[in-house]
């Protein structure tokens, strides 16, 4: 007899989706965030490190406006747009100005009010109500672009001032479009060639701070 079972209740119709690594997230129109797969990190956000096979509401939600997932952790931003992560932390992805996983969401630092983010391999960047780009946690390969390679417990500024209207965040760069519509990039990998245009204050290999699409050289 095959077993058969009920899944677990939605308080409402889904209005996005975020898949990470080993998880993945759901935004429901009344703002709630639902999250099901690994969770060895506390990634699901609803206080435990069970892995689930089936949706399970993170604690703290009714008012979230999105929602990212990362490779290991998940952050949401709320109506008011503080926000707010939770899981896997090793890098400070979190941006709580801790390096503790945490199985609930937790407030970002610095009392930044988002408009939108993006949880990227082990960092995480945002979009401000001003529209300068914020990021946190691993910083190893310049892709927090402050122009430095350290991992970041709390939000740092992006360097250049530009204002932007979207982001991007990948594992181990980041990119994001400006308000004039030009693309900005964080960091170059070793996807791109070592015949790639180096400047003073990086390697041929990665950029601490955005570089304008059009200054590539492949």
């Amino acid at each position: 007899m095959k077993e058969s079972f009920d899944p677990p209740a939605v308080d409402s119709p889904l209005s996005a989706i975020a898949a990470g690594a080993l998880h993945s997230c759901a935004l429901t129109v009344t703002g709630n965030v639902y999250c099901w797969g690994w969770n060895r990190d506390g990634e699901l956000g609803e206080g435990s490190r069970t892995d689930r096979r089936l949706p399970v509401r993170a604690l703290g939600g009714g008012d979230f406006g999105s929602v990212s997932a990362g490779a290991g952790h998940t952050c949401a931003v709320a109506a008011t747009g503080q926000p707010f992560c939770w899981g896997f932390n090793l890098s400070g992805q979190l941006g709580d100005s801790s390096f503790s996983a945490k199985p609930t969401p937790v407030a970002v630092a610095g009392a930044l009010t988002l408009r939108t983010l993006d949880a990227g391999g082990a960092f995480t960047c945002g979009i401000a109500s001003d529209s300068a780009a914020w990021c946190w946690g691993w910083g190893a390969h310049g892709q927090l672009g402050d122009g430095a390679r350290t991992d970041r417990r709390s939000p740092v500024a992006v360097l250049g001032g530009a204002k932007l209207t979207a982001l991007g965040a990948g594992i181990e760069h980041a990119c994001a479009i400006a308000a004039d519509s030009t693309a900005s990039r964080r960091l170059v990998t070793s996807t791109v060639g070592a015949t790639t245009r180096s400047d003073s204050s990086a390697t041929p290999w990665s950029r601490r701070r955005p570089l304008p699409a059009s200054s590539w050289v492949v």
